[in-house]
């Protein structure tokens, strides 16, 4: 009899895993081992080694998130505020049937009749995310795949509606954009300064500038499908170069600048790479802010807690608080 993998810190124990990937493989399929890839707030992901043709899966499990932002309850928070294993499906769905590479879905499980929580098994990418590759590759592999991804990210962008809203069908009744950001984003300064003095101090400033870039956006009627949160550490890259988009329960039609203005920050220069001349500069002003100060917010309070990797949150906090100063202050 094949000893069962260590399970340590899964929510699923070893008996209920191995019936799962018995449903969705057939009864000779065993499980052999089990990885943890990391320790996500609302989701944690591990790597499961199966004898099935010497095959590997990804396993999402979709735990209680355990920092504030990710609780708030606000108008705007059922399409702005992060999303579970109810729009997994739905939203792997729909971009692999427009083309758009995410990796296949095998089988959910949001009944919590096996655990206490809502899990998944996906089909695992051999190779590596966007930041390993271009550590690993030349300045001409890394334009190649750069322009791949742009391809990727231009036909998921084509895709419009008239109202911002989730791939189930639930549109928002306020139809503009920049006010649901706001709505959160004023949430996200009230964290922020709970936990960070140099926000606390410039808090008048802030609203002030927040303001201003709010009330000189016109009213659009379209809406393109964005991801939500793509970075680097959201693409994986197969041996052949293919890349995929991961983390998709954000996906929803919404301000292209509110992709666009994320894009910027989290791939710096790379970022050209995606740049297009059709984008709102007013909007791009104004969410370049709202990420900003999102990010110092979730930042300000982990370094305040105990629950992730300290190192990285101050660092995050820094270099934010000092972009939301900046970008008040018009430097």
């Amino acid at each position: 009899m094949t000893a069962r993998p260590r399970m340590d810190g899964c929510a699923l124990d070893p008996e209920h895993l191995e019936r799962v990937v018995r449903d969705t493989w057939g009864p000779r399929c065993q499980l052999r081992s089990l990885e943890d890839l990391n320790d996500g707030f609302a989701k944690k992901t591990y790597r499961l080694g199966l004898s099935h043709s010497d095959s590997r899966c990804i396993l999402h499990v979709w735990e209680e998130p355990d920092h504030q932002l990710t609780c708030v309850e606000t108008d705007a928070d059922w399409l702005l505020g992060p999303s579970g294993s109810d729009l997994f499906a739905v939203n792997n769905e729909f971009l692999r049937r427009h083309g758009v590479a995410t990796p296949e879905l095998y089988a959910l499980d949001g009944s919590r009749t096996v655990c206490d929580y809502d899990f998944a098994l996906v089909e695992f990418i051999e190779g590596c995310n966007f930041t390993e590759f271009t550590r690993r590759c030349d300045d001409r592999a890394t334009q190649a795949l750069l322009a791949r991804i742009d391809a990727q990210l231009r036909t998921m962008h084509a895709l419009r509606a008239p109202q911002p809203g989730r791939l189930d069908g639930r549109r928002s009744e306020e139809s503009r954009c920049e006010r649901l950001v706001e709505e959160n984003t004023r949430l996200s300064l009230d964290l922020a300064c709970e936990f960070n003095e140099t926000i606390k101090t410039h808090r008048t400033q802030i609203l002030d500038t927040l303001q201003s870039l709010i009330d000189i956006i016109e009213p659009r009627s379209t809406f393109h499908l964005i991801h939500g949160e793509l970075g680097p550490e959201h693409i994986l890259v197969s041996p052949s170069s293919e890349s995929y988009f991961i983390d998709c329960e954000g996906v929803r039609y919404f301000d292209l600048e509110y992709e666009h203005s994320l894009l910027r920050a989290r791939f710096g220069p790379l970022y050209s790479a995606f740049s297009r001349d059709d984008l709102d500069p007013h909007r791009m002003n104004l969410y370049t802010l709202t990420h900003s100060i999102g990010w110092t917010a979730f930042a300000s309070e982990a370094v305040a807690g105990d629950s992730i990797n300290r190192e990285w949150a101050t660092g995050v906090m820094t270099s934010n608080t000092r972009r939301v100063i900046e970008l008040v202050e018009g430097r």
